[in-house]
């Protein structure tokens, strides 16, 4: 059992017109781990199992976008506290993750659960012109990124021939962690 997580930040209560107070609390950015261990860390803390970061993005259009990127990269990085360090052992990884979206940023949401054609996207990792990177985004997401451990192999693998779980962790299968990152298309 995997868990998965969407999080978004500020700007996306403005297009999806959820109330997200927690931005508007005077000790934002410093309200936000208590939320996320309250929610969800508590299955990573207490090893009870993976969570997956199935989606998370912005389009850093809110100067609060910029403040919760960087608790959330430093979260996903298992600083779960506000020690400014990892709370994970070292036999353990950050949490794994895949970035919404491949997207530009003013691309509409086609298929979106409300119907609605989205005003903005989430903040896809691409500019409007659809050929260039948004290079800001790409850094961040690089410095969380894992690096492969062996050569890709000629088929693509599936997930239980090569990965399991044990506790709150990804294991290969000599049972080393691994972290999962990459960008929803």
């Amino acid at each position: 059992l995997v868990y998965s997580v969407h999080e978004y930040p500020n700007d996306a209560s403005n297009v999806t017109g959820f109330d997200l107070p927690w931005f508007s609390d005077p000790i934002f950015p410093n309200n936000l781990r208590g939320l996320w261990n309250q929610n969800f860390g508590f299955i990573v803390q207490q090893d009870i199992a993976p969570v997956f970061i199935g989606e998370f993005g912005t389009s850093l259009a809110d100067p609060k976008d910029y403040q919760w990127l960087a608790t959330w990269s430093s979260y996903m990085d298992g600083e779960f506290s506000q020690k400014g360090v990892s709370d994970l052992s070292s036999n353990k990884k950050g949490l794994s993750w895949a970035y919404w979206s491949v997207s530009a940023g003013d691309d509409c949401a086609v298929g979106h659960p409300g119907g609605d054609c989205l005003k903005k996207n989430f903040g896809g990792i691409m500019q409007n012109d659809w050929t260039t990177l948004n290079q800001m985004k790409l850094s961040i997401l690089t410095s969380l990124q894992a690096l492969p451990t062996h050569a890709p192999t000629a088929a693509p693998p599936r997930f239980t021939d090569y990965l399991s779980t044990m506790g709150s962790q990804i294991v290969d299968k000599s049972n080393q962690p691994v972290r999962l990152t990459g960008i929803n298309w």
